[in-house]
């Protein structure tokens, strides 16, 4: 059943999916009231909690916060008994654990309700570094939204230190022409840019620039991005000339893609 919902959600039928969900969720209480075997207990109660999250998922994807938020909260207050009851030194558990808290972040951020959700990817951020180790991409993608976190909160110090420390994980864990190393230097120049800083800013953009040809070539649509954003760099620092030269090397790129990148939660 659970299975069958989560195809069901990913085709759009979502009221069905949950549905599903719902009634799966209800087996698994039954079912764990009835057992006297600790560890089909401790299975079902797992299998309890993610049900409870998935629930949270599709109420996320439909932009339901209220609904998806109680979901969220309801995991991880199963959880967190779970986990404390069952298996404290299982770190799978706890990386579990730190997902749903990275859902309950993402609920807030949605809500604009950052200090909180800054804290929440805080304590999913501490439990991913104690069972992955500080060099892992799931340590990076948590790290990045609480450089996000803090931009939007206008903490930009703090935004930039963030943000600085994932370029320096994913040149270590992927390469330095990775995509995913020119995302995190367009976060880093748009906080540069928020301080008024347009020289650094224009450096990691164009560094960016650089690393995002290699993966998409010279005329996509990430490449348009980082030619505007450059030429609003410009503007700004007063380079007239150079900002129409940007804005131009933008007009000549072919749209490819609907996707561009900026500040924003790298995943959910």
């Amino acid at each position: 059943m659970v299975a069958m919902a989560l195809s069901m959600d990913k085709i759009g039928m979502s009221n069905e999916s949950l549905e599903e969900l719902t009634q799966a969720l209800e087996i698994y209480g039954y079912a764990r009231s009835i057992t006297s075997n600790p560890a089909q207990k401790s299975v079902y109660w797992f299998q309890i909690t993610n049900a409870l999250n998935q629930i949270g998922n599709i109420y996320f994807h439909q932009r339901m916060m209220e609904e998806a938020g109680e979901k969220y909260s309801q995991a991880l207050r199963a959880s967190k008994e779970f986990l404390n009851e069952a298996l404290p030194e299982d770190s799978c558990l706890s990386l579990h654990v730190a997902d749903i808290i990275n859902n309950v972040a993402c609920v807030k951020a949605e809500q604009k309700d950052y200090e909180k959700s800054i804290h929440l990817f805080n304590q999913a951020l501490e439990l991913q570094i104690a069972g992955l180790g500080e060099e892992d991409p799931a340590v990076s993608i948590t790290l990045n939204n609480i450089g996000t976190m803090n931009f939007k909160a206008r903490k930009f110090e703090v935004a930039l230190k963030s943000y600085k420390q994932v370029l320096k994980m994913r040149r270590f864990l992927f390469h330095r022409d990775h995509y995913t190393v020119a995302e995190v230097l367009v976060d880093i120049a748009m906080t540069y840019e928020k301080k008024r800083d347009y020289d650094r800013a224009a450096r990691s953009l164009k560094e960016a620039l650089r690393v995002t040809s290699i993966t998409y070539g010279t005329k996509h649509e990430k490449i348009f991005d980082i030619y505007n954003k450059l030429g609003v760099l410009a503007k700004k620092a007063g380079h007239e000339e150079q900002s129409v030269k940007y804005f131009q090397a933008a007009r000549s790129a072919d749209i490819e893609e609907s996707t561009i990148f900026g500040n924003g939660i790298f995943s959910h």
